[in-house]
């Protein structure tokens, strides 16, 4: 887990009595030691929160939204105990209302004031004279002081500097038009060459940006790996150094662009290093990027519950990227827990869990969270549907088969994970 998710568990476990003390309910939830028909409820409310701040309300969920929050708040009655309820538990189901009448609670909230009480205390770096911030470059974050310099390979040069020249608003208008008379094809092995012989054409009379000459001309040569980066809210850590923690912080999530078709799609990887690349000229511009590893992508790798807006990756299966980089300003944090089944396929499989900065949300998520209504026949046989869960624990065979004549999904997940290494 991230640090800062759950208490210190080696200080709350006895091991004269043999068991843990002093929990919160919090820790409770990231153990995953609650039963499906607690742990359910408690989530819905979650997203019902996450839902409620989102900077843009459609009409139609704060309908859905107001009709299941009853529904939820019912089933947290038939978990906690009468004394549990007081006039702030029952707040939630006048929310939907405050919101429709006040809009979004970006514009009321007071906790953007009241963080300002102690100046400085949650920024991520201060700013530097000789950084002031231009474009990308010279973001706030802040890396650990432990650097070393290393230097870069014609291809690892090569990636990098597309991917700053890419993700450059001042550089949009020449990949155009680079791209408009060359193609997508060669993007990543010429543009590079092809803006700086543009840009220092002797004979072309277009003015261009001191940003844009400086920025064509490529960083220098060595950059300064680290293993800690601070940003975004989050504190981010290599796989290396997280492998012989108690705590990951090496999950990382982004979202990505499909060949500019303005369809968007969601990698989940893991951080193996972060650089620091600096570029000649005055001011002085400098950026962070994150080398990660993703997962496969596709169906066979990668498993969705929209509901709960949980993701299932299988570690095993990697995405064959050409694009290892992103800009550390653009990641947002993800944890990765082990399945908690002993079969051989699922040793392979983590659940991803998002930690949402709710100032970067703009949509709502989950405009399908249509809840079942609870019947009388469900409370009283809710002990048999437990203990059939907890007996037959495994994937729906249904949602792998792509064809009933083929290997299952779940047979090739099987053979996978006898064939890998050992897991995580």
């Amino acid at each position: 887990m991230p640090e800062g998710y759950a208490s210190n568990l080696g200080k709350r476990a006895d091991m004269n009595e043999g068991k843990l003390i002093g929990m919160k309910s919090h820790d409770c939830l990231a153990f995953s030691h609650l039963p499906e028909r607690i742990w359910k409820p408690i989530t819905e409310i979650r997203l019902f929160f996450k839902d409620l701040c989102s900077g843009k309300l459609l009409e139609s969920s704060l309908d859905r939204m107001e009709e299941n929050i009853l529904v939820t708040t019912t089933k947290l009655e038939k978990i906690f105990p009468c004394g549990f309820f007081d006039v702030m538990e029952h707040l939630p189901i006048h929310l939907v209302q405050e919101a429709r009448l006040g809009g979004p609670v970006q514009t009321r909230w007071m906790y953007p004031f009241e963080r300002r009480n102690r100046a400085n205390r949650n920024d991520e770096g201060n700013i530097d004279p000789l950084f002031p911030p231009i474009s990308i470059f010279n973001q706030n974050g802040r890396g650990s002081k432990k650097r070393r310099k290393r230097g870069f390979t014609d291809m690892e040069m090569q990636l990098v500097v597309a991917h700053i020249l890419l993700n450059c608003p001042e550089i949009q208008s020449y990949v155009n038009l680079f791209v408009n008379t060359w193609g997508n094809e060669a993007i990543y092995t010429e543009f590079s060459k092809w803006l700086r012989n543009y840009v220092y054409d002797e004979y072309s009379s277009v003015q261009h940006l001191q940003l844009v000459k400086e920025v064509a001309l490529g960083p220098q040569s060595e950059v300064l790996a680290m293993n800690k980066y601070c940003v975004n809210g989050f504190k981010f850590q290599t796989e290396e150094v997280s492998r012989n923690k108690k705590t990951n912080n090496s999950g990382v999530y982004i979202q990505g662009d499909v060949d500019g078709t303005g369809q968007t799609i969601e990698y989940y990887g893991v951080i193996q290093e972060i650089i620091e690349v600096r570029y000649l000229g005055w001011p002085n511009k400098k950026i962070v990027l994150f080398r990660c590893e993703w997962f496969d992508l596709s169906h066979r790798g990668t498993k969705v519950d929209h509901q709960h807006n949980i993701i299932e990756v299988k570690h095993t299966r990697k995405y064959r990227s050409y694009d290892h980089f992103i800009i550390a300003q653009h990641a947002k944090q993800m944890y990765y827990a082990s399945y908690p089944l002993h079969v051989a396929y699922q040793n392979d499989v983590a659940i991803v869990q998002q930690q949402v900065d709710i100032e970067l949300e703009t949509t709502l998520q989950h405009p399908q969270h249509i809840l079942e209504e609870v019947s009388n026949d469900e409370i009283l046989n809710v002990e048999e549907e437990i203990s059939e869960n907890e007996e037959n624990e495994s994937f729906d065979d249904e949602e792998w088969d792509d064809n009933e004549n083929e290997t299952t999904e779940e047979e090739e997940w099987e053979n996978d994970g006898i064939e890998t290494s050992e897991e995580e």
